[in-house]
């Protein structure tokens, strides 16, 4: 993950960067004696060792929007997984399962990785990046 002027960068580095959250999780949970199971969230407080709560996501979710002056909220991260899992050649039915979708055509929804919509998030990066 690359921080800088206010963006996230996280195109370069997704399975980096889940793979440290799920490790962050992972050591919150065994410092409260439990192991963090798959269905188990992975934004965890860590004094509490309780999840976020959702409304809570949103409100972080809606600082950094006005802040960097970027369109982000929790529900673009499920659009960005399924684009993600697209790119990397997951198979649809294993990313609407992921998901919790029970058509696939609910989960074509979700996916963004056409030539287009890459093109489009290059050039905005690329905008973010260079303060322009």
């Amino acid at each position: 993950m690359i921080i800088s002027n206010c963006a996230i960068f996280l195109i370069q580095f997704p399975s980096r960067l889940l793979d440290a959250a799920i490790q962050e999780a992972r050591e919150i949970n065994a410092d409260f004696g439990r192991i963090l199971h798959q269905e188990d969230f992975i934004f965890i407080n860590n004094i509490t060792g309780e999840s976020y709560s959702i409304p809570y996501l949103n409100v972080v979710m809606k600082k950094i929007s006005s802040r960097c002056n970027v369109d982000i909220h929790p529900h673009k991260l499920r659009h960005y997984f399924a684009s993600q899992a697209d790119i990397s050649g997951i198979s649809k039915r294993v990313t609407a399962d992921l998901l919790g979708h029970k058509n696939i055509s609910t989960t074509d929804l979700y996916i963004h990785s056409d030539d287009e919509s890459n093109k489009d998030s290059a050039f905005l990066m690329n905008r973010i990046l260079s303060n322009q």
